[in-house]
């Protein structure tokens, strides 16, 4: 018995001409040949800051303002606002004489690079009554000593 044969596929190839991209429009040709006047750049003058003069006196006067203003970082945990920021937990502990004062509570920039609140002779979760997951909020503002 023999085998039909196998049918014959007809595949057309497209030449060249119908591989071109189509053409853009008359619009799109018109704005790319368009001649485009750019404005030359134009950068910041280079300061010295030379002693005596304005820029250098200007400078000065902007650090000395910046070395007054003082920054608070209020973070609010448990509904209580926490503004005492300390560089370790036994700064936190000292603050008010050598014992401190019972039951204020401060934050720390830890190690790990993470803020950490703390109370001095207490527990920080239990007396604000929070735990692991409890939504903090840490918002900036920036004061001058005048503000005060």
């Amino acid at each position: 018995m023999s085998s039909p044969a196998a049918p014959i596929v007809s595949v057309s190839v497209p030449t060249a001409a119908e591989r071109r991209p189509a053409v853009a429009s008359e619009a799109a040709q018109a704005a790319v040949a368009a001649i485009r006047r750019v404005p030359p750049p134009v950068n910041d003058p280079n300061r010295a800051y030379l002693p005596g003069s304005p820029e250098r006196a200007e400078l000065k006067a902007r650090l000395k303002a910046m070395a007054s203003e003082k920054i608070e970082i209020p973070i609010i945990i448990g509904g209580r606002e926490i503004t005492r920021l300390c560089r370790s937990f036994s700064e936190g502990g000292s603050e008010g004489g050598s014992e401190g004062k019972p039951q204020e509570t401060f934050a720390i920039l830890g190690s790990s690079g993470f803020v950490e609140i703390g109370i001095n002779r207490g527990s920080a979760a239990e007396v604000l009554d929070v735990g692991r997951g409890t939504p903090v909020a840490v918002a900036l503002d920036v004061r001058t000593a005048k503000d005060e």
